[in-house]
């Protein structure tokens, strides 16, 4: 959120919790570069959660 993108815990959205590991990205309007540089910053936040062990 500090990053002005919203996401979901896969979980919530399984009834089996098999999506316990996953990530659920939502974008309610057509795809412009507002929406690839904010996929572009997920990416990168999660490579470095990666990185930092998380």
């Amino acid at each position: 959120m500090a990053q002005g993108i919203s996401t979901a815990p896969g979980v919530l959205f399984s009834a089996d919790r098999r999506f316990v590991h996953h990530l659920r990205l939502n974008v309610g309007h057509p795809g412009d570069a507002r929406v690839d540089d904010a996929l572009r910053r997920v990416g990168e936040l999660a490579s470095l959660a990666v990185s930092a062990g998380r």
